[in-house]
């Protein structure tokens, strides 16, 4: 009973292009909704920017309840972010739910009045449990994110490569999807 979409849309990623990101995201996701005649009840946007962004818009133009999460939100970040205007989000929001207790005591101190909770990431340990495996010698690097230019996932590959010059005890895993899936 899910489905997910990714709408598209252009951009030219030089300013003053990128200047307008959060108005042509919203945008993008304002008329597939119009196209594919999409109901909705809920708006639930994790991260402040550009989820946020776009979930605050799409509150505005359905009026519909607006249910923000946060991740990694620290002073420093939510100063930077009040400072690019992102106090109408959070002021917005109907709910924001807090990944960590802190930030509950910090959107407070900030003068933002929504209503917080915390609901913590967590894992059902009983269905995700680690399996016994045998012990390797080899070390295991891990890295997970978007396959796209400027997450530097080239300049793994070739370190790597450099590396297996000087040993071969390690074995690394990139796992992700995105544009450059194929030419990796």
């Amino acid at each position: 009973n899910i489905k997910i979409y990714y709408p598209r849309f252009f951009l030219i990623p030089f300013k003053p292009f990128t200047n307008n990101l959060g108005d042509i995201s919203s945008n993008a996701v304002f008329d597939f909704i119009n196209k594919k005649k999409i109901k909705f009840d809920i708006i639930h946007s994790h991260f402040i920017w550009k989820s946020g962004y776009i979930g605050n818009e799409l509150k505005s133009k359905f009026k519909k309840k607006f249910i923000l999460t946060t991740h990694d939100l620290h002073k420093t970040r939510l100063l930077d972010l009040i400072n690019k205007g992102a106090i109408d989000i959070f002021n917005n929001a109907d709910v924001i739910i807090n990944v960590a207790e802190k930030y509950n005591e910090l959107l407070k101190k900030e003068g933002i009045n929504t209503k917080c909770v915390f609901i913590p990431n967590i894992v059902d340990t009983n269905t995700f449990c680690p399996k016994k495996v045998k012990k390797s010698s080899k070390k295991i690097i891990i890295s997970v994110g978007n396959l796209i230019e400027k997450k530097g996932f080239e300049f793994l590959i070739a370190s790597l490569n450099l590396l297996r010059k000087k040993r071969s005890d390690f074995a690394c895993y990139i796992i992700g999807g995105g544009p450059l899936e194929k030419k990796l």
